[in-house]
């Protein structure tokens, strides 16, 4: 058994151990992930700043490229490209400082382990 495999069971039954929901510990992001081979650890375990760029990441550029297509040509703004940018940036940012300080109140709050000590 690998190192990552040991531990990531280990992070999931402290977690089922709480009484937060499984998307919580689980969320779809991390599951695709480890379908498609990847070994990445629950978010309760990430670093803030990991946490930051991997959901402001992605919510940046799901949201922006919705925005871009769905909601900014029916407003006719005219919404440059690289306002659409800066503002899909900076909701991404609002978004994984949430998450961050989210899932950094929960670790607190259920006394989880660290990573390294799993």
């Amino acid at each position: 058994m690998s190192d990552y495999v040991r531990r990531y069971a280990a992070a999931m039954r402290e977690l089922e151990a709480t009484e937060m929901w499984r998307a919580n510990y689980a969320p779809p992001l991390l599951v695709l992930q480890r379908k498609l081979g990847m070994q990445p650890r629950p978010p309760h375990y990430l670093k803030g700043w990991w946490i930051i760029l991997a959901y402001g990441g992605v919510f940046a550029v799901v949201w922006g490229t919705a925005m871009w297509i769905i909601v900014w040509p029916e407003l006719e703004m005219g919404i440059t490209f690289g306002t659409a940018v800066a503002a899909s940036l900076a909701g991404g940012a609002v978004f994984g400082l949430a998450m961050a300080f989210a899932y950094g109140r929960m670790r607190r709050k259920w006394k989880l382990s660290k990573w390294e000590d799993l």
